[in-house]
């Protein structure tokens, strides 16, 4: 789903015919091979395998994001609530998904293009086209940590502001316009940086340590991913405890993510949302969903959203969200092209977010496309990581918020026997139902707690690839990584708002930690601390002096505590990027932000003086890289993308080494990191 993966020798048997290069030479702009299949077999098992992974994204991201107008439910009055929450959903089934269909389209159709590229390229048929999707991590986050924070901003803080002036506050139609095209263009962002990633991916690779660079994502699958599925798993145990434990016997016990009985194999994903549907749809669902109280009959209603239950079948039917207001959602489509760029007031406030999340999809990128090499299929890098990018700009200028990938899987596929048409049957397939409206009827057929037990297994896969590729000693560098994602978790779930009277919630921390997702806190806490236990002091003072000017100007820790001024009338809210030093003497500066400044300072300090201490002998020599960096390196060197830091000619011929040599070795770095995982390290070796 868009998550990087473990990196396993995935090379094809002796004799079977594979790329004989690295990609770099493949041009854009070829015919294809009218020779290669359109459709397999292995195109029947890998299109469901795709397809459930991208339906299992898609409705727990959709109901995430229709959860949101629950915030003010009983609030406001019911005609004004009932006026917000129609303009808002209107935005999701009838803007935002058409986008979201358009990229799918142009991604898979893309990369059928591709692989029939390669097959001419090669003067071969067995070539296999790499899956796409929807960038699961990055849609939670946008959803989160945009959306979300844009909708308490013009549906409250700015509503109730202007109101509180005397002014006009607008209506809600404007107000649900700026939510969605400050997503809208903060998406475009993360796709123009993706990329330029084709050709700043290869220096990320070499500058930025991998725990750094994983941990991010690794947070948002520990957390969002897994944490938050779990607990609306276990708060319906009899729809959603067997799926759970399906889905984990289909991720972690099986070699493909299918069960397979006497040679035919079922999708994973497929017997548990059968399974989930039916306990669903079998009144097994706890029923109270109650929102509004009365202690009598002259009282004023009390409305409490109480998600404690998903309802009888009445309720899956005649309920807000249920089929009935589903068919209602059909063959509705108000796609623009361009009018959601149209509003950039709020993208600065997202870039500490949306920077980190571009950095992970083309480190991601990079490791499925070396995947691929391994397997067979060397792709042109630099051109995957464009149309990776690419698809999110598209999808952005017709009114897509979620950001788009390669998802893991290629060499899945590849053994499966898949060719292209599994991608392009479900490019079509998922543009029909985003632009039909047919997405909303899928939604309310398959609830949620179906959906969590693969979105938890998807989490915990990220989870254990991205310990799997890094060592050991890195570990305990990632974990305050983690506890940031946890952080803005918690804020997102309405704590961390005070401490009780006591200090049983540390709330100022939250905030400091878990602003903006805490996705760049995650990136820049974890990889000073790694290079710190790695002992490359200088590559630690440069993030250490990074984070100085993130911080100062809230990228990092946008924590306004007093909500500090930002303007004769305006005051900065929670999260905002603002100059840290900007509230007016005598008033002290209200953002936290210049407290981490000078804690980064001094940390760098630190760093540089044990540099000289490390090069004077006193202290121990750096570690090594990493097995997984050092092998992505070198294959990004063989491919040609970026020039070598170590000899290609350690005999001193003169001769540089073939295609078949650069292989060797990168499959011989591949098998040397698989015997390190399967060895037995104990607490601290290295």
């Amino acid at each position: 789903m868009g998550k990087g993966g473990t990196l396993e020798s995935f090379a094809p048997p002796p004799g079977v015919p594979r790329s004989k290069h690295m990609g770099t030479d493949v041009p854009v702009l070829l015919p294809t091979n009218p020779n290669m299949p359109w459709w397999t077999m292995g195109d029947v098992d890998s299109y469901f395998m795709l397809f459930f992974d991208n339906l299992s994204s898609l409705v727990t991201i959709i109901a995430a994001l229709t959860s949101a107008p629950m915030i003010f439910r009983g609030m406001m009055p019911a005609d004004e609530w009932n006026s917000m929450n129609t303009e808002y959903l209107n935005m999701i089934y009838r803007k935002m998904l058409p986008g979201a269909g358009v990229a799918l389209l142009f991604g898979n159709c893309y990369y059928t293009w591709m692989a029939r590229k390669l097959a001419y390229y090669d003067k071969r048929e067995n070539v296999t086209a790499h899956p796409y999707g929807v960038n699961t991590p990055g849609g939670f986050l946008m959803t989160y940590n945009v959306v979300y924070t844009l909708f308490i901003k013009y549906y409250c803080t700015e509503w109730n502001r202007a109101v509180t002036d005397g002014k006009d506050p607008g209506t809600v139609k404007e107000a649900t316009d700026k939510i969605w095209q400050g997503a809208v263009a903060s998406n475009l962002v993360v796709g123009l940086i993706s990329c330029a990633g084709a050709w700043a991916g290869p220096w990320i690779i070499r500058n930025v340590p991998l725990p750094g660079l994983l941990t991010p994502t690794m947070g948002v699958g520990f957390v969002y991913l897994g944490l938050d599925p779990f607990y609306t798993i276990i708060a319906e145990p009899m729809v959603a405890w067997v799926p759970m434990y399906l889905s984990m016997a289909g991720y972690f016990a099986t070699k493909n993510g299918s069960f397979e009985i006497k040679g035919i194999k079922i999708p994973c994903a497929f017997l548990v949302i059968l399974a989930g549907c039916t306990a669903y749809w079998s009144n097994l669902c706890h029923y109270n969903q109650k929102v509004e109280y009365k202690n009598n009959e002259d009282a004023i209603p009390q409305y409490v959203y109480d998600n404690r239950g998903c309802g009888s079948v009445t309720n899956h039917i005649h309920g807000d969200g249920g089929v009935n207001d589903a068919k209602k959602r059909l063959w509705e489509n108000q796609m623009t092209f361009g009018l959601g760029l149209s509003y950039w007031k709020d993208v600065p406030d997202f870039i500490g977010l949306v920077t980190p999340v571009a950095i992970q999809s083309v480190v991601e990128t990079l490791e499925h496309w070396q995947m691929g090499c391994l397997k067979g299929d060397s792709y042109n890098m630099r051109e995957m990581m464009f149309v990776d990018g690419f698809g999110t700009v598209l999808g952005s200028f017709c009114g897509s918020f979620l950001p788009n990938t390669v998802y893991l899987g290629h060499p899945i596929h590849k053994a499966n026997g898949a060719s292209c048409g599994y991608g392009l049957a479900n490019a079509f397939t998922f543009f029909f139902l985003l632009n039909s409206g047919i997405f909303a009827m899928v939604g309310a057929v398959i609830p949620i707690e179906t959906m969590a037990p693969i979105l938890m297994a998807v989490g915990l896969s990220i989870v254990r690839n991205a310990l799997e590729v890094t060592t050991s000693r890195n570990h305990p560098a990632m974990i305050p990584g983690i506890w940031c994602v946890i952080a803005d978790w918690v804020l997102n779930n309405g704590a961390g708002n005070g401490n009780a009277g006591a200090k049983s919630v540390p709330f100022r921390g939250w905030y400091n930690a878990g602003q903006a997702g805490g996705i760049m806190n995650a990136l820049i806490i974890t990889s000073t601390l790694s290079d710190m236990i790695d002992r490359k002091y200088v590559r630690g003072a440069c993030f250490c002096f990074a984070a100085v000017w993130f911080s100062l100007f809230g990228v990092m820790h946008s924590n306004n505590l007093q909500g500090h001024s930002v303007g004769a009338d305006q005051r900065a809210g929670r999260g905002e990027v603002t100059w840290a030093g900007e509230s007016p003497a005598p008033t002290p500066p209200g953002n936290e932000g210049w407290r981490f400044a000078i804690a980064y300072g001094m940390v760098g300090a630190g760093f540089i003086a044990a540099h000289f201490l490390q090069q004077a002998g006193f202290t121990d020599p750096p570690h090594e890289e990493q097995a997984h960096a050092q092998a992505l390196s070198k294959a990004l060197t063989a491919g040609g993308y970026e020039s070598s830091h170590h000899s290609d000619d350690p005999t001193g011929s003169g001769k540089p080494k073939t295609f078949d040599e650069n292989l060797a070795d990168l499959e011989a770095d591949v098998e040397e990191e698989r015997k390190r995982r399967a060895s037995t390290t104990g607490p601290g070796q290295h």
